[in-house]
């Protein structure tokens, strides 16, 4: 998977009374709003014989929100994967 990254940014809560300590635990969680750029991922399938790169056109997922799922099928002729449409 080639990724192109976008930048992270975070929203942060504090668990005032944890059941494990005495003392407040902050948490960091991701928080893309929305129009923020996110990571694009571009799946792609490498010959480790000839060094030949293959991938795929981007046209059909350009509006991704996340890509997943990768399944090589056992016939080594198609790679299948999932997206999440961004906005849908």
């Amino acid at each position: 998977m080639k990724i192109r990254p976008a930048e992270k940014w975070y929203t942060y809560f504090v668990e005032s009374s944890p059941k494990d300590q005495l003392q407040p635990r902050l948490h960091k969680r991701g928080y893309a709003k929305s129009g923020d750029a996110l990571p694009f991922r571009v799946p792609h399938i490498f010959n480790v014989e000839t060094g030949e790169t293959k991938a795929p056109s981007t046209e059909l997922f350009a509006s991704q929100y996340d890509v997943h799922g990768l399944d090589w099928h056992n016939d080594s002729r198609s790679l299948l994967f999932e997206y999440n449409q961004r906005g849908h």
